[in-house]
Order: structure tokens, then sequence, then C-alpha cells
């Protein structure tokens, strides 16, 4: 018995990033001096980074998108045995190539995402990739700190605001010129301990919220001809992430 074993492409993404790093003397972030150097200017690390990601979708929702963007931060080791460190990230995502995809069903078609009761045939927009492009501005602050020989935790909590610079295909299919914002913020508690040599646990928990100006769902075009699905990760959304693991190096 002989069998051929085929792999599809599903996407393929390339990434670029250049890095800056520079060592300079401010004052400490909320006055948290180290314990000798207050009132005085400490050590900060400052980083840049841009980066640019390149990636191909392939098959029905097939579509070429580039995402240049840049990072600046700064780290300082602050009192009580604290790192803080801030960071601004602007991100622009641009598709090379547009893709819209329809499906045409007709009467009675039980098929997915037709599911037709009736004598009618109508289109349903299932992918539009113009609904994914937007600039992104994110700010996140980091503090850690070691607990006990070997323990270390962290906080982090992260901001963010993206602004779609087209028209929401839901309003576009009736004839609205109306763009989407949305608002995120996170929460992320983490602790990492060193057991032995190069054995460590860790684990976390993350809470994640999305908030948008704009809904998702099915809705109809003014002539009833179209019916329009989008991704509800453009939409509302809240989440909760527990992980827990084990690092060995070799």
């Amino acid at each position: 018995m002989a069998g051929l074993l085929t792999e599809a492409e599903v996407n393929s993404a390339r990434n670029i990033n250049v890095d800056r790093k520079l060592r300079r003397f401010y004052k400490p972030a909320f006055n948290l001096s180290p314990v000798g150097l207050e009132g005085e200017k400490i050590p900060t690390q400052l980083g840049a980074r841009f980066s640019l990601r390149s990636i191909k979708t392939f098959g029905a929702q097939a579509v070429h998108t580039v995402m240049p963007s840049l990072a600046v931060s700064g780290t300082q080791e602050l009192a009580n045995g604290m790192t803080g460190t801030a960071a601004l990230v602007v991100t622009v995502r641009r598709n090379l190539e547009q893709n819209v995809l329809r499906y045409t069903c007709a009467a009675f078609d039980v098929r997915p995402p037709c599911y037709n009761q009736t004598f009618n045939t109508f289109e349903i927009q299932a992918f539009d990739s113009r609904d994914y492009e937007m600039n992104n501005f994110a700010l996140s602050v980091v503090l850690a700190r070691t607990l006990a020989p070997g323990l270390r935790g962290s906080l982090t909590l992260n901001a963010g605001i993206s602004q779609y610079i087209n028209s929401d295909s839901t309003f576009s299919l009736q004839g609205i010129d109306q763009k989407r914002w949305n608002f995120s913020g996170s929460a992320n508690g983490a602790l990492h301990y060193s057991f032995y040599k190069d054995i460590s646990f860790f684990g976390g928990a993350t809470y994640q919220s999305e908030r948008s100006s704009l809904g998702v769902g099915q809705v109809q075009s003014a002539s009833d001809a179209v019916k329009n699905f989008q991704s509800s990760s453009l939409g509302n959304y809240s989440r909760y992430v527990l992980n827990l693991g084990l690092s060995m190096n070799f």
C-alpha cells in the first residue's frame, strides 16, 4: 500500500530587527532611590528597537501584511531591590495585497457558513483584509524584585489603543463610513524560582481586556443581498490566562 503525504503551507513570516542601547544617568522614577543614592542620578539603561515583520498568509484568506514597529524603553534599579522598566511601542499594520472573501449561498444551502433556510439567494462576506489595517500605540510598565533567595517576582501592566484606518466592512456594506477604535489593557503577575543550577520553575496569571467602539457579528447590507461576518477578535472580549512551567538548560 503506497501513500503520498503532502503538507500545505499556511503562512510564512520574515523579521528584521535593529537594536540600539545606551547608558545614561537620570533621576530615579517616582523618587524611588536605591539606598545610598538618595537625591542623585542613577544609571539608566535606554533602548530602542526597530523591527519589520512581513507575513504572507495562504489559502482562502490569502493576504500579504507588513508590520513595522518602533519601541523605546528605559530600565532603572530602584529602591528595595526593585527593577523598573517602561516601554512605548508604536506599530503600523498594512496590507500589500487586499482580499475580500465571499460565498454565494443558494436556497436551502446548509453548508457553513450559509445555513440558509429560505428560498433566497444571497452572499456572505466572510473576510475583508481591510478590517485589520491599523495603527497601534502601547505602553507597558514592569516592576520586578527578588523576593527570596532564588525567587523573583514581577508585575506587568499594559495599555494600548488601536486606530483602524479603513471604514469597517460592516458599515461599508450599508454605505456608511465608520472606523473602528479598540482599547486594550492587561495585568500580569509572575514568579520565577531557580531550583537547582540550570533548572527553574515559573508561573503566572494574566488578565486581558479588549474594548471596541464597534460591535462584530452578522450584519446584513442595506439591500439584504450580502451578509457580513467578522472575527470576534475585533470586538469586545476579556480573558484570564494561567501558566506553569519548568525550564531546563543543557
